[in-house]
């Protein structure tokens, strides 16, 4: 996982021209791709970035560029995927125009039931 998240940045800052990791340039990055992303997608690849940093500059005595850098994005909640208004008249429709072809004494829905799914 790490291996592609390190491709990936690799191939940006090639992209991007950029022929120095600087804090600006990271920060350029994790702004781009949070707008691709959920908030979680992002914080696990900047992590996933920060610690092999941390792990290639433990060996070499340069500078870090992760080493003072971090990130805050908003976790978004996804609401639920409700039915449109539409969706839901097409749905009753649908209810009622099968009870319509069932005999008198068989109703599958009663007129209660089909209000209680109107208004939910």
């Amino acid at each position: 996982m790490t291996k592609e998240i390190a491709n990936y940045f690799s191939k940006w800052l090639l992209d991007n021209e950029i022929p120095e990791i600087a804090p600006q340039e990271i920060e350029k990055y994790f702004n781009e791709i949070s707008e691709k992303h959920k908030a979680s997608t992002v914080k696990r690849k900047f992590i996933s970035l920060k610690l092999l940093f941390n792990e290639i500059h433990k060996n070499y005595k340069d500078d870090n560029p992760f080493k003072d850098i971090s990130i805050h994005l908003p976790n978004k909640k996804v609401l639920p995927k409700t039915l449109t208004v539409n969706e839901v008249t097409l749905l009753l429709e649908v209810i009622i125009k099968e009870k319509k072809k069932l005999p008198l004494h068989s109703h599958i829905i009663s007129q209660p039931e089909i209000l209680q799914l109107y208004v939910y």
